[in-house]
């Protein structure tokens, strides 16, 4: 049999994606003054952009230190004020500890209310003593009373019976 051979593909040639990778499209302008000028003026304002970035940036992170040494601050100054209240508590408590040890016993209590019912008696024997002496006052008083008129009487009777016997 005869062989027969494929006649060869012919592939086109390759091209380049890019027209201008090669050097072989279409070629830019040169940049103009205008555009040099255009693109100075949009970096500038990207500078500005971002020095007024910078700007914020460096306030807020001055905030934030301030507001952790505020904070700091606030936890230092409520630290003393704990510290002040605990130490002054505890001023007071031993004083009213010594208060409290300086209180009678139950003993001395027992004691001077013993003797508060022993001069409750005394007073009371005191009293009755005084309410008798009264009483015996009165009686002296109205003996001392009738005594004095018989002897005014008598008197009386006996400067009579002398001016009539004169």
């Amino acid at each position: 049999m005869e062989s027969r051979s494929e006649p060869e593909r012919q592939q086109p040639p390759a091209q380049p994606e890019d027209p201008t990778a090669t050097g072989g499209g279409p070629a830019e302008p040169p940049a103009t003054r205008s555009d040099v000028r255009a693109l100075r003026r949009w970096i500038a304002v990207a500078a500005v952009w971002a020095l007024a970035a910078t700007a914020v940036a460096v306030v807020a992170l001055i905030q934030a230190r301030d507001a952790r040494d505020a904070q700091t601050s606030a936890a230092n100054a409520s630290q003393a004020d704990l510290d002040r209240v605990r130490s002054q508590l505890s001023r007071e408590v031993d004083e009213l500890s010594a208060k409290v040890d300086a209180l009678p016993t139950q003993s001395d209590i027992s004691r001077l209310q013993g003797s508060v019912r022993g001069a409750q008696r005394q007073a009371n024997a005191a009293t009755n003593a005084a309410d008798t002496t009264a009483d015996d006052l009165d009686a002296l008083t109205t003996r001392v009373d009738e005594l004095e008129r018989k002897v005014t009487a008598l008197e009386s009777a006996s400067d009579s019976a002398g001016a009539s016997g004169q």
